[in-house]
């Protein structure tokens, strides 16, 4: 199972959305047999790639903010 797919927040896996989109229309009812298995494959390695590059991008995002907080308390310590 895959996230809400938000087209505009997912720029890099919108072709895999699309394939599987696509397929769903031409195969109604075969979607339900595995006829799509391989595209929603495809776009659950995409996302997990792009969920892989956010997480680390948050992490260096907090550990930039964390070290800046911990200067401010040094130099809040420093002063008294």
């Amino acid at each position: 199972m895959h996230p809400h797919l938000a087209k505009h927040k997912l720029r890099d896996c919108l072709e895999a959305i699309y394939d599987l989109e696509e397929c769903h229309i031409e195969h109604p009812y075969g979607k339900y047999f595995g006829i799509c298995n391989s595209f929603k494959n495809a776009l659950n390695g995409c996302l997990g790639e792009e969920f892989d590059e956010r997480r680390k991008l948050n992490a260096a995002n907090a550990r930039a903010k964390r070290e800046r907080v911990e200067n401010v308390w040094k130099e809040i310590d420093e002063e008294e």
